[in-house]
C-alpha cells in the first residue's frame, strides 16, 4: 500500500473521530409492538352492555389467565368465530397516596383509567352469546371481570429521530401536567409511559413530540416549595439585602428535563412515551409541545 493511500485512510479515520457528537443522529424505528398496544389510557368513554370474563377452561382454580389459556366471555352475542378483541379493565388509581397535592382531582377530571389486558380470538359463541376464546397476547395476566371489545390496533408513531437534546430551548405555550407515570411510579425516565392533561383539547395529535420541564412553581416541586418557604418566612435574622418578595417575581426559567412522543389522544388526556431526558421527571412536571 503506497504511503499516500495509507495518509488518506488515516486522515479519513481522525476526520470520523473528532466529529462532533451533536452532528451525530441516533437512526429512526418503530417502537416495540408491545409498547404501543399495551399502552394504557385515560377516556371519559363509559363501557356499559359489554362482553366480560366470566372464566377460563380448566381454570376452576386459577384466577388469572395469560397467553394460550382458553376462556369464557358472556354477552358475546355481538361476535363471531374469528373476531379478535381487546381485552381491558378500569383500574383504581386512588390506592396509594398523591404524589403532588390535587393529583386524584385532576386524574379524575380526565376520565376512567383503562389498562389493556391482552387480545383474544374467538373460537365460537353458542346460542346464549357465550363466546369461547384463546388469549393469543398477553400485556399482563387476565382475571375475571375483564371485559372485551371489537379488536381495533392503536396506530404508534414511529419513534423521531433525536439529535442533539435542546435543553435551553425556550418553552412556550400552555403548560400541562405530567398527571401521572405507568404503575404510578414516583421517578420517570427515557422509554417510561406517562399521562399528560388536556389531550386533544390541548392539541395533542399522536407523533406529536412534547418538552418536559419543571419551574418552581410546578405542582411536582410543592415539597421543596413548601419547606424552602416556610423556612424563609419562619427565619428571624434574613440575610441582608435579601428580597424574598423581589425574588419570587422574577420570571424563572423552565429548567427542561426531557422530551416525549404522544402515542394516544383521548379528549382530556394523552398517553406518551418518554424519548430523552437528562434528569429524574416526576408527576407534576410541566409539558408542552416542543418549539419547531
Amino acid at each position: 500500500m503506497s504511503c499516500k493511500i495509507k495518509y488518506l485512510l488515516l486522515a479519513a479515520g481522525f476526520a470520523l473521530a473528532i466529529r462532533p457528537a451533536a452532528a451525530q443522529t441516533a437512526p429512526s424505528h418503530h417502537f416495540a409492538t408491545s409498547q404501543i398496544a399495551c399502552s394504557n389510557y385515560f377516556s371519559p368513554q363509559r363501557y356499559r352492555h359489554v362482553a366480560r370474563l366470566i372464566g377460563a377452561r380448566g381454570g376452576m382454580q386459577v384466577s388469572l389467565f395469560t397467553s394460550g389459556d382458553v376462556l369464557y366471555l358472556n354477552h358475546a352475542g355481538d361476535f363471531h368465530r374469528g373476531d379478535s378483541v381487546r381485552l381491558m379493565r378500569v383500574a383504581s388509581v386512588g390506592q396509594e397516596a398523591e404524589q403532588f397535592p390535587g393529583q386524584f382531582g385532576i386524574l379524575s377530571h380526565m376520565g376512567a383509567f383503562f389498562q389493556i389486558v391482552g387480545r383474544a380470538k374467538i373460537l365460537r359463541v353458542n346460542r346464549r352469546g357465550i363466546a369461547l376464546a384463546r388469549m393469543t397476547f398477553s400485556c399482563q395476566p387476565a382475571q375475571v371481570g375483564d371485559f372485551a371489545l371489537a379488536w381495533r390496533a392503536n396506530p404508534g408513531p414511529i419513534r423521531p429521530r433525536l439529535t442533539r437534546a435542546a435543553w435551553l430551548a425556550p418553552v412556550r405555550g400552555r403548560a400541562q401536567l405530567v398527571a401521572m407515570g405507568r404503575d404510578m411510579a414516583g421517578i420517570l425516565g427515557a422509554n417510561d409511559e406517562i399521562y399528560l392533561t388536556g389531550g386533544a383539547a390541548a392539541g395533542a395529535r399522536i407523533g406529536q413530540v412534547w418538552t418536559l420541564f419543571r419551574r418552581r412553581n410546578s405542582p411536582s416541586n410543592w415539597q421543596f416549595k413548601t419547606e424552602s418557604e416556610g423556612m424563609t418566612q419562619s427565619s428571624t435574622h434574613p440575610e441582608p439585602g435579601l428580597n424574598v418578595g423581589a425574588l419570587r417575581a422574577i420570571p424563572e426559567p423552565a429548567d427542561v428535563l426531557g422530551s416525549a412522543v404522544i402515542i394516544r389522544v383521548e379528549p382530556l388526556s394523552a398517553t406518551a412515551i418518554i424519548l430523552a431526558s437528562r434528569g429524574p421527571i416526576l408527576a407534576g412536571d410541566d409539558a408542552v409541545p416542543a418549539a419547531r
